[in-house]
């Protein structure tokens, strides 16, 4: 089966924070943007909140693994990537 490269949205992170990590076999792609948003809500009280600090402590963990722009491999062979520049084609 080929793999699928999977944009996530923030506002899918922040309704299922284990949705970055739920897509096995397939590349998943967030924009930097993202990132962006994540941080505007990491202060909120809640599950918008708990999501928000969930989703970045994941990221930094993979930070350890290696580079997020280049991508990373998680244990169900998924890779996680940070797209930094978007290059029309």
């Amino acid at each position: 089966m080929a793999r699928k490269i999977l944009v996530i949205d923030t506002s899918v992170l922040l309704y299922d924070k284990h949705a970055i990590s739920s897509f096995p076999g397939n590349d998943v792609v967030l924009p930097l943007v993202v990132l962006d948003e994540l941080d505007r809500f990491k202060e909120k009280p809640g599950l918008l909140g708990e999501s928000a600090r969930h989703v970045n402590r994941y990221l930094d963990d993979l930070r350890s693994k290696g580079r997020l722009d280049k991508g990373v491999e998680v244990e169900n062979g998924q890779t996680i990537r940070i797209l930094t520049q978007y290059k029309p084609t």
